[in-house]
């Protein structure tokens, strides 16, 4: 006489739901970490996007050598680029949970590029969040742009 085996892999319910208060242990106590994560990463790639668009506007101002800008709007959290005298290129608002903070400077908040690529007038533009962290893009006389 044979002797049968259940072989039966699998978790009961006790262990699923012993699994599922962990996993809500943990969000419970990391989750105000990960929302500061997530805010200083939306701080970060809201920089780092107006910086490619200044990079973007220096060299569309070299290819085509006419004057191109960018203009920022503090009040309404928003620049754009723009091919003068006043042909709107590209706008783009920052996200909700930043804005700008200092911009030095540069007249009447622009940022414009001749056609060797250098800057009119060099300053920085600060990104701040709702947490205080900031960014800071500086914009150099010969145009080059770094991100601190």
């Amino acid at each position: 006489m044979k002797k049968i085996t259940n072989n039966i892999f699998g978790l009961t319910l006790i262990e699923t739901l012993m699994i599922i208060s962990i996993i809500l242990l943990i969000l419970i106590i990391e989750g105000p970490n990960i929302k500061n994560y997530s805010n200083n990463w939306i701080l970060k790639s809201a920089t780092q996007d107006l910086a490619s668009d200044l990079r973007y506007t220096q060299q569309l101002t070299v290819t085509e050598q006419r004057i191109y800008n960018v203009s920022i709007d503090t009040v309404n959290k928003k620049y754009s680029v723009i091919l003068e005298p006043s042909t709107t290129i590209k706008t783009v608002y920052l996200p909700s949970s930043t804005s700008f903070g200092a911009i030095n400077g540069f007249t009447d908040n622009k940022v414009t590029f001749n056609f060797m690529g250098a800057v009119s007038q060099s300053g920085s533009i600060t990104i701040s969040n709702q947490q205080g962290t900031s960014k800071i893009i500086y914009i150099r006389p010969s145009g080059y742009i770094e991100i601190n």
